[in-house]
């Protein structure tokens, strides 16, 4: 808490006294500081600040542009859409807020250029286009139209939307390959073919992050303890034009993974070390 600031202007004899302020003004709203304070956003409590998904919800994204929260609920093989800043169901009850996906459905990326959402489902080995701001399918009007195919055991895991290259990225965690999609039509990105836009990957590629400033795309393999660096746009291997060479050890397990382009940093959160591997963003190098 703070206390509320003062809307009038100081008299000009006070202002000309006053020294320049040692720390930044503090912003207010309403008499009160913006600063974050982790509190329950309503009511002060979890229960008036938690919302009913399907079952087993798992993968969650946000779309600013439409206020819209999306969340992937694993078993139920849905999607539900709330409003982003109130958690009501977007269209009035969790069923009519549902939205049925291929099996599995884990993560989630947004398009809101595109008005696009895509959800990846894992035991379906696809990766589904919806309208992002009324959950019909993208195309055609059905799932099946709407989904485009990893092959018949490719478990797909991370994905990721790279809005300046109109790019959509799938990993698959059964071929061990990166998939490069066109994201507004989901066409593969390379020689219209599965294999031209699949490029090798670690064992076991988890989850994905991206770095447009550096124009490269990480992706993390759970059972080659590495983090692979691709070219965000061609696939190709960032260095040195191998697998080897362009992937970095991690700790044991390692799965999530974020990119902080500011301080050129690469983070990566190691599942059995319980540990957090920091890296270079640009080499690879570790950066302490």
């Amino acid at each position: 808490w703070s206390a509320p600031c003062s809307n009038s202007a100081p008299s000009p004899a006070r202002r000309r006294r006053r020294s320049p302020p040692s720390t930044p003004p503090r912003r207010c709203w309403h008499g009160r500081s913006r600063a974050p304070t982790g509190a329950y956003a309503f009511g002060g409590s979890l229960a008036a600040s938690t919302f009913n998904t399907g079952s087993s919800p798992f993968g969650v994204a946000v779309n600013t542009a439409a206020n819209l929260l999306y969340v992937a609920n694993s078993t139920a093989n849905t999607v539900t859409f709330f409003n982003a800043t109130t958690g009501a169901y977007a269209f009035g009850t969790l069923g009519a807020s549902s939205f049925t996906t291929g099996n599995n459905p884990l993560g989630i990326a947004v398009n809101p250029a595109a008005n696009l959402m895509y959800i990846m489902n894992f035991l379906s080995n696809t990766i589904t286009f919806f309208n992002a701001t009324t959950g019909a399918y993208a195309f055609g009007g059905t799932l099946a139209a709407s989904s485009f195919t990893l092959g018949t055991s490719g478990f797909p895991a991370g994905v990721a939307f790279n809005p300046a290259a109109n790019l959509l990225y799938v990993g698959s965690q059964n071929s061990n390959t990166l998939t490069f999609f066109n994201a507004t039509t989901g066409a593969y990105a390379f020689g219209g073919t599965l294999a031209a836009s699949s490029f090798p990957t670690g064992d076991k590629p988890v989850l994905i992050a991206l770095n447009t400033s550096a124009n490269l795309i990480y992706v993390t393999n759970w059972n080659s303890n590495t983090v692979t660096f691709f070219n965000a746009t061609t696939g190709d291997y960032a260095f040195g034009g191998t697998l080897a060479a362009s992937s970095f050890n991690t700790g044991t397990a390692p799965r999530g993974v974020a990119v902080n382009p500011t301080a050129n940093l690469l983070y990566v959160a190691n599942w059995t070390s319980n540990t957090i591997t920091v890296l270079n963003a640009m080499t690879g190098a570790y950066s302490f």
